[in-house]
Parts: C-alpha cells; structure tokens; sequence
C-alpha cells in the first residue's frame, strides 16, 4: 500500500469514527431526553398513587456501555404521611425516606426491551444511598389508613411492560438511620462499605402496571463492614454476613465490638466508673427472621440465636466514683419498658468465655473473675405486651468453669407478670482448690486464702430490683486464709493467725454438723444485676467461713415470710424444687 493509499485510509477511518462518535453522542443525548421524559411521567404517576415525593436530577445514557445513570434521587414521605406517623394514625410502625447521590443501571437489554417490552439489567449499581427510618409505636386503634392503596413498600409502578429481569443489586458506602420521629433523637446509625443483593424478581401484579418483588430466592451479602460509632471509643466489625430470604436465616462471621484504645486508658478518661466492652464472636446465627414482619409491622420476631465462640471482656476503673444518679434496669425490666416490639424464642451460646477485671480503689492488684467454657441458654424474650401479661417467664441457663477450676450450674427465672419484678437464681459450684479464688477475692475483700478445698457450694435465693435474700451451703476442708492490713499491700502475720484461729476451717465441722447459712444484699441503685448477684453469693461465702454469720436457723423465718408474701405459683414451685 502506498504512502498516498494509506493516507486516504486513515482520512476515511478517522471520518468513519467521527460519525460512530457523533451518532453515539447524539444516540446518547436523544436515548437520555427520552429516557428522562419516561422518568418524569413515570414519577408523576407514582406520586399521584402513593403518599411519596419523587425527583431525580440528571439523566445520562451510554448506548456503547448500555448504561443509564440517575443522579440526585429522593424518595421522601409527604408531610401529611409523617404527621400521621408522629400522631399514631398511621398503620405502620415506620416510614422510610431515601437518597440516592448516584444510580446506575448497567447491560440494559435495548434489543428486549423495544421487541418484548422486557426490561433486563446485568446490575444495578447504587452510589452514597442514605436510608433514613422514621419510626413511631403502632397504633392500630387509631389507624385511619388501610392498605387498599395499591403502592406499597414491596412495590413498584411501571407502565408499559411485560417483565423485568435483575440480575444483581450492589450497594457501595450507604448509610442507615432510625430516627425517632417524635423526639427526633437518633435511635440507630449504621455508615457500611457496602452490599450485595441477588435473587431479586418482579412480577406483575393484578393492578396495571404494578410490579411486585419477589423475594424468595433473595440474598443479601456483606463483607468486611466497619462501624465508628459516634463516641469514637469502640468500633464494630463484621468480616462476612449473609441473609438468606428463602431460609429465613443470618450468618455472620467474626463479629467484634472493639475499644478504639487501649481498655486501661479507656476506663481512665472517664468521668465515672464505666465498663469496658471488648466483644468478639466466632459465628453468629439468626434463624427463622421474618424481615417482612419488620419492614411493615417494626416487629423483631425470631426462632432463635447461636452465637459461638464469644469471648467477652468487662474491665472497670473503680477509682472513679460512681455516677449515683444512674437507675441501670434489669433484663425483665428492661424488656418491659422496651419500644421495640420483639420476641426470641430461644439464644444459646457456646463454647465461650467471659472475664470480668476490676481495679479496685484501694489496692493496687486487679480483681480478676474468669468463667471459660461457657454454654448459655435463653428461653422466651419478649417485649410484646401479650406475652408480658402471661404467665410466661424468661428463664436463663449458664454452665461454665468458674477461675479455670470449678464447674458452675446458675439458673435465673424472671417472670415477666410480676409486679414488682421479683425474680429467682439458684446456683451450683463443684469442687476446687480455694487459692484459684484469690484473683476474684483477695483484691476487693482483702481475704487471702493459703489453702483449703471447696467440695461443693450451692445456694438459691428469691430478689427483686432492690434486694435478694436466700440460703446457702458450703462445703469445704483445711481452709487456711490471710487478711492483710487495710492498704493490703503487708501481710500481717497476728492476724492472719487470729484468722486461721476464728476461721471456720471446715464444713461440715468435726462434730459433723453443717452449716446452712443466709444469703443477703440489700442492692446499691445505681449498680447492675451483676453487682446484687455477686454480693449475695459474697454474702453467704463470709457467713459461712466466720462464726458469727447468719445460720439456718433463720431458715423457717425465711421461708415463712417468703410463704406469706408470696401469692405467685412460680415462687411456690421454685422453692419446693430449691428445698
């Protein structure tokens, strides 16, 4: 080929792309006006149907990519829809808003789309969406819409066509936001990396031109999500989450609530003594989660949780004081005083570990208190009203190794229709070696024990929010102990005498006689369930190893004034069982 030829053909490919250019740009521009007047009507119809304002800003289509994008969507409830909500005239629990900064629909099916009026997407791609929840109690009583109108959250209005086939739905950096619309305090914030949907089908409906989705072979997957809650003190991570519609069923791996710091410094910038949280689960599993149910009534309903491998850690800086003006609730109070309707058959959690660490004020050695092998299991959480009403109560089962030497039984039943709050825990401890208890003791009491071993302990006791009040029996030999002086950092060698000498060194005693002894605390307000808990067992663990502490000779006091006030079939059976 010629210098001459070769010219003229790069003359003719370079007008041959300048037409391909200039057709594509002009397909683009003329494909985008059509598409954004098919938009606009198609919003236009939508909003006369629905209680929603809908916009989208700029429209632009790539005939070459086959791509629309939307920018600047919103989707916002009218302020009619949101004052019924703030009023508790609405039927629903909540109204959603969304913003999406950047929408695109990518592989279009042009060719199925003009022949057979089917819209096909290879993906659709969303951008920065905000979702933001209002959220309101349901008042049905007063509801004075139904659901007659055909718009509804699971949804869409699109006229003109046969089918619409979605192959898969990402989301990259979204927020999410519960809003309480009548105090407008934010409830929950959730800024994600991003997530993927697939499984996603519409089908037509009875209504024309409404398209309904399908949502049984859907599934959700998230992976390495990273949350910087507010405080800026603790982040959450999740490194794989996966929600199977069909199933009904939540997996997720290496879920962890992490201080931003280190714990120590943490408990230190403090005010107050405030726990420190460092959370951290192998595998989390939700089964039986109808997402349905939430979306359009706000309720939580589920079968059951399994979490495995959970290791859980407290640390707390007693040096700080107290905030006394906090009134922390218990689980059955909390459940009841909850707006969020919810209800859990059954949390069971394995092959776990908890560790409790205290720095007390007045020593310079960490309380330490350790349960490894933990298998933990809940029956009947509930904040539904009906359910609270009935004689239904929330019953928790814990078997661990107390301190890595002793095997714990610990039952609690808490029924929700008493109206005091009473409650029941009873507890059992196997044999061990009284030194592997110094760690939890010697630090806050002062009591150092040299030797000594536990056979066996078991106590019960009835309670309330304010107190708990019950019966123990220790069994133990040889115990020798030390008390140090108040600073507990010299060992003083009289006292420790005297205390190896008062000390009640075995149980039952060389005569044979067992000690049965009262379990007793009066609960400090502003402490935790914990908190009555522990001082109870404490409690009957000093009665019984000094002489003057409380024997069972009170027993048949304390059962008769339980007997008395006691007009609940639950307490009945609970002591007769504990006897």
């Amino acid at each position: 080929m010629t210098k001459k030829s070769r010219k003229k053909l790069g003359i003719t490919l370079g007008i041959v792309l300048l037409i391909v250019a200039a057709f594509t740009l002009s397909t683009n521009i003329i494909l985008g006006t059509i598409l954004r007047n098919v938009i606009d009507s198609q919003l236009e119809s939508i909003s006369k149907k629905s209680n929603k304002e809908l916009s989208v800003g700029k429209v632009r289509f790539n005939v070459l990519a086959r791509t629309l994008t939307l920018k600047d969507i919103s989707i916002n409830p009218d302020s009619s829809h949101l004052e019924k909500l703030k009023q508790g005239k609405l039927n629903q629990a909540s109204v959603m808003k969304i913003k999406v900064p950047v929408l695109k629909l990518q592989g279009m099916g042009i060719i199925e789309m003009l022949l057979n009026r089917e819209f096909s997407l290879n993906k659709i791609l969303f951008k920065g969406v905000e979702f933001t929840i209002f959220r309101n109690e349901l008042n049905t009583a007063e509801a004075e819409e139904n659901n007659s109108n055909p718009f509804s959250a699971d949804s869409i209005y699109i006229a003109g066509l046969n089918g619409i086939n979605l192959s898969k739905v990402s989301f990259e950096k979204f927020n999410y936001t519960t809003i309480n619309i009548k105090t407008n305090d934010t409830i929950f914030s959730f800024k994600g990396n991003g997530f993927e949907i697939k499984g996603l089908e519409l089908y037509k409906t009875e209504s024309k031109g409404f398209f309904k989705f399908n949502t049984d072979n859907l599934s959700l997957k998230m992976r390495r999500q990273r949350i910087d809650l507010r405080n800026a003190n603790y982040f959450i991570f999740l490194r794989k989450f996966d929600f199977s519609f069909s199933d009904n069923l939540i997996v997720a791996s290496d879920f962890m609530v992490k201080p931003t710091r280190d714990k120590y410094k943490l408990g230190a910038s403090y005010k107050y003594t405030t726990g420190v949280f460092d959370v951290e689960a192998k595998s989390i599993k939700i089964y039986g989660y109808n997402i349905d149910e939430t979306l359009r009534q706000g309720i939580l309903d589920i079968d059951s949780i399994c979490i495995d491998g959970l290791q859980f850690e407290i640390y707390k800086d007693r040096t700080k004081p107290f905030d006394e003006s906090k009134r922390p609730l218990f689980v059955q109070e909390q459940l009841k005083t909850m707006k969020q309707p919810l209800h859990i058959k059954k949390v069971k959690v394995s092959n776990s570990d908890f560790n409790f660490v205290l720095r007390p004020e007045k020593s310079d050695n960490l309380m330490k208190i350790g349960i490894s092998n933990i298998n933990i299991e809940a029956n009947f959480i509930t904040s539904i009203k009906d359910s609270l009403q009935s004689d239904k109560q929330l019953n928790i089962n814990l078997e661990g190794i107390l301190m890595k030497t002793s095997a714990l039984h610990l039952n609690i039943i808490m029924p929700y229709n008493s109206p005091v709050d009473t409650f029941y825990f009873s507890g059992e401890l196997s044999g061990g070696d009284f030194k592997k208890f110094n760690p939890a003791l010697f630090p806050v009491t002062g009591i150092k024990f040299d030797g000594g071993r536990l056979n066996s302990m078991r106590f019960y006791a009835y309670a309330s929010p304010k107190s708990a009040k019950g019966l123990m029996t220790m069994l133990y030999e040889d115990l020798k102990a030390e008390i140090p002086k108040k600073d507990v950092k010299k060992k003083n060698k009289f006292l420790s005498f005297t205390a190896n000498t008062v000390l009640r060194t075995s149980n039952p005693n060389k005569n044979g006689k067992t000690k049965v002894v009262l379990v007793k605390a009066n609960r400090v307000e502003y402490k935790s369930f914990g908190n009555l808990l522990w001082k109870t067992v404490q409690s009957g663990l000093i009665n019984t190893i000094l002489p003057t502490g409380k024997t069972h000779k009170e027993e048949k006091e304390l059962k008769k004034q339980h007997q008395k006030s006691s007009k609940e079939k639950t307490k009945k059976k609970w002591w007769k069982k504990n006897k």
